[in-house]
């Protein structure tokens, strides 16, 4: 999905793939190393804009809205907890607009989403 700016990939991917009737399993013995460069603080406060952003979209574009309220909110405080103190109240300014965003579009894509299933259940019947 090319709204999700960053991570969230493998979530929606498994969501996706419950959706179509998959069951999805969790190996505990599986460690994944993910090797990452060296980021300043200001590189970590706009990815964490960007993952808030993500997360939200990710959340209302999959879930019904009491889930993807209650998963959202958490992964906003999370945000909150980590970043605001550091950066300011204008940092959480910026944190709220995107991760609103991320609402907004994720609604509107679960809509669309919808409104597709639905258009070829209809068309189906009708034949």
């Amino acid at each position: 999905d090319a709204e999700l700016l960053y991570a969230g990939e493998g979530l929606n991917y498994s969501i996706r793939l419950q959706n179509a009737g998959y069951r999805i399993m969790r190996e505990s013995f599986v460690c994944v190393t993910h090797v990452d460069r060296v980021r300043g603080d200001l590189d970590w406060s706009g990815r964490r804009v960007e993952w808030a952003y993500s997360f939200a979209y990710l959340y209302w574009k999959n879930h019904t809205p009491i889930i993807a309220c209650w998963l959202s909110v958490r992964n906003l405080l999370a945000h909150y907890r980590k970043n605001v103190f550091q950066n300011g109240l204008g940092y959480s300014l910026t944190l709220t607009k995107s991760w609103l965003q991320g609402i907004r579009k994720g609604v509107n894509r679960r809509q669309e989403i919808h409104l597709n299933t639905s258009d070829s259940v209809n068309e189906s019947d009708e034949l």
